[in-house]
């Protein structure tokens, strides 16, 4: 659907005597698009992403879906919408069938391999010791960053989402890895579903049908050098791709740091955590 957020402005939780996490953010995103969100650590891109999913609750201005502001939809009905992947991927104590599916006690097999091919998982699933009835978790497998980073793109495309918001989903992949989340992300977006991804490196770019750069909060200009990982120029911002917001003029290069801030939220596996406890 449309994602459309308008001069949302989040508190600091932890002070809020101190100035906002995010000041007056706007940017729209049609059915089939997808949005590329750069910039420094501590920007707000994570806490954005977590308002855009209903994770937190919103202080000030609006998240629309189609038209329709998010407070005002039910958190269930919501979660079946929104697939997201945090930066720090949580998976519970499980089988790797259960994680795809978010514990839901009546998932199809079917529904579940089908999210893994959407994400490009499934050969490495097949690979693991029992497939997908491979326990992870205390006593079990231990997967990888990147194995962690692809089985939580299959939950997140788990049930046929219409919004993807995806944080940092390549910080942990191969080149091969990376690629299979290019290819996802394409088929995703060919299927009308809105994308929305956090990134620090230039080569998930490609994706992307618009750039937004955050800095302090704030929307920046997206016109200046962005720099790979490398630390090598790569041009002048990105040809062909449109600019999401205005931001302040004289906003120096972005250049993506070592690290990036964490998220370790899930909210589609809420529900399944208080089951486990």
């Amino acid at each position: 659907g449309r994602l459309e957020a308008t001069n949302v402005v989040q508190s600091n939780p932890a002070d809020p005597s101190r100035p906002p996490i995010l000041r007056g953010v706007s940017f729209e995103v049609e059915a089939g698009q997808a949005l590329a969100i750069v910039g420094p650590s501590g920007a707000g891109k994570s806490t954005l992403a977590r308002l855009i999913v209903g994770a937190m609750p919103l202080r000030t201005g609006n998240i629309r879906i189609d038209g329709h502001d998010i407070a005002n939809w039910d958190p269930e009905e919501l979660g079946r919408h929104m697939g997201y992947l945090a930066q720090d991927v949580e998976l519970i104590p499980g089988t790797i069938a259960e994680n795809i599916s978010r514990f839901e006690p009546d998932a199809s097999d079917e529904a579940i391999v089908a999210a893994a091919r959407r994400s490009h998982a499934d050969d490495i699933i097949q690979r693991m010791p029992d497939g997908y009835d491979t326990f992870i978790g205390p006593g079990g497998l231990r997967l990888s960053g990147g194995e962690r980073q692809r089985v939580g793109l299959a939950r997140a495309l788990f049930g046929e989402p219409r919004i993807l918001v995806l944080d940092e989903p390549n910080a942990n992949l191969d080149t091969a890895g990376e690629q299979a989340l290019v290819d996802a992300l394409n088929e995703a977006k060919a299927k009308e579903v809105t994308v929305v991804f956090i990134t620090q490196r230039t080569t998930l770019l490609s994706v992307a049908d618009k750039i937004m750069r955050m800095e302090g909060g704030m929307l920046a200009p997206v016109d200046a050098p962005i720099r790979p990982t490398t630390g090598q120029p790569s041009g002048q911002g990105q040809p062909g791709k449109g600019q999401a917001g205005q931001g302040q003029p004289g906003t120096p290069p972005y250049q993506p740091p070592p690290g990036g801030t964490a998220s370790r939220f899930v909210p589609t596996l809420r529900a399944s955590v208080e089951q486990k406890k």
